[in-house]
């Protein structure tokens, strides 16, 4: 509410936007955690949202201007608690306020489901009375707050979160469904006072959308000083499970909107790129985007290389010298080339030189550095003698007149790249010539 459905409509952020899961603080210097007191480094927002994680959360808030995210969560019906400049504090990132109650969040939750229009919750359509026959029409507003776009963008990423949020109990008649969990920790301070476990969390909550039916449970007391709940015992999820029984339909599925695409893009690009010829399929990944903001520009990062230049050849006995240009630094390893596009994701120089540290260490982590591969060349094909990183390499020559060799540039790890290769003929009298 808070953070990314906010920064997909105002910031046009989509599901595979990067953040980095690091230690933070708050901007008052309060250090932040997440639940599992661990950090998992560079995500993208939907794995952020379907693990719970708090600092990419935080971070996602800090991204979008304070007086859009109070704007937005008013009107879908909540009650942040607002300064008196009009402010509200970053705790609000990962629900650190009071104010909420099922039938708010509920009704918060459901502009997800109604496609960004917001209806105030209500118990009945209409009053029918029995002694003179009238009828009461509720009155029933329906108010546009956000793009369909960013609802179904959410939505989709409240599916997943749910099915791994709610464990065991992520199966509701079959019905499509996003969830999201929450849960209400004490303070250290009540902790020590009331001797209470590591484990002890106050509330525990889930907020489901259907098709047709929101639904938001709570679990807890109603005073902190009457008992506690076990964090990871899951009876929020068993509770919610056993209301959306009642009411999820069997085959019931969310309707995705005519600007909402699906594009397969290549992962871990800064801002989203489309994959290039070569990219394998373990670095691609299908993601939503709205149609007026997908991405048309193919990524570089698993391009052709070039071919060597100036490759010759010295003979000695049974053997050949082979030397050449080292080629120019490719795209995938040339930091200018990515730093366009990091910077695009983000305006925050922090955040950018985090974000291209990340994706230079992932280049060279699946490309490797740039190699080349020396091959003899015969009427079966190419047979590899030896690869390099230098740009000299000595081979043993086979006992056939003229055999030609050739060298094509390509990443000590990563091969799909590898250039078409240069010729270079040799013959025994240690004169080589370039084809």
């Amino acid at each position: 509410m808070f953070d990314y459905a906010p920064a997909t409509e105002f910031n046009n952020w989509n599901p595979s936007q990067l953040i980095l899961d690091e230690k933070y603080t708050y901007s008052n210097g309060t250090e932040i955690n997440n639940w599992d007191g661990r950090y998992k480094g560079m995500m993208t927002i939907r794995q952020a949202l379907v693990e719970s994680r708090n600092i990419p959360a935080l971070k996602t808030f800090q991204n979008v201007k304070n007086e859009d995210v109070v704007n937005f969560v008013e009107s879908i019906g909540l009650s942040p608690e607002v300064d008196s400049t009009g402010r509200i504090h970053e705790a609000h990132a990962i629900g650190g306020y009071n104010g909420e109650s099922p039938m708010t969040v509920a009704g918060a939750y459901e502009t997800f489901a109604n496609g960004g229009f917001y209806v105030e919750p209500y118990s009945f359509t209409k009053i029918e009375f029995d002694k003179d026959g009238k009828t009461y029409e509720n009155d029933i507003e329906k108010r546009k707050v956000m793009s369909p776009e960013t609802a179904y963008m959410i939505t989709d990423m409240l599916i997943d979160t749910g099915q791994n949020a709610l464990g065991k109990y992520n199966s509701v008649n079959g019905a499509e469904f996003g969830a999201k969990t929450g849960t209400t920790n004490f303070d250290k301070k009540t902790k020590a006072a009331r001797h209470l476990p590591d484990n002890a969390v106050n509330d525990l909550w889930v907020a489901g959308i259907s098709p047709d039916y929101t639904i938001a449970v709570w679990y807890g007391y109603e005073s902190n000083n009457d008992g506690y709940n076990k964090f990871g015992s899951s009876q929020n999820s068993r509770l919610f499970q056993a209301v959306a029984k009642n009411f999820f339909k069997s085959g019931s599925k969310f309707n995705k909107p005519n600007d909402v695409v699906e594009v397969t893009v290549e992962r871990n690009c800064g801002e989203a790129l489309l994959p290039g010829a070569n990219t394998p399929d373990d670095a691609k990944t299908v993601e939503v985007f709205k149609a007026s903001s997908k991405p048309t520009e193919v990524s570089a990062r698993f391009n052709t290389l070039s071919n060597v230049s100036g490759l010759k050849a010295t003979v000695s006995g049974n053997s050949a010298t082979l030397s050449w240009n080292a080629i120019e630094t490719p795209e995938g390893l040339n930091e200018g080339y990515w730093k366009d596009h990091v910077n695009k994701a983000y305006s925050s120089a922090k955040d950018q030189g985090s974000l291209l540290n990340y994706v230079m260490n992932y280049n060279r982590g699946i490309l490797g550095n740039v190699a080349y591969d020396v091959y003899i060349k015969t009427g079966e094909g190419l047979t590899l003698l030896t690869s390099t990183e230098a740009t000299s390499a000595t081979v043993k020559l086979p006992n056939i007149k003229s055999p030609k060799l050739v060298v094509k540039a390509t990443y000590s790890i990563f091969k799909g790249a590898a250039s078409s290769g240069s010729e270079v003929t040799v013959d025994y009298k240690g004169i080589s010539a370039s084809d």
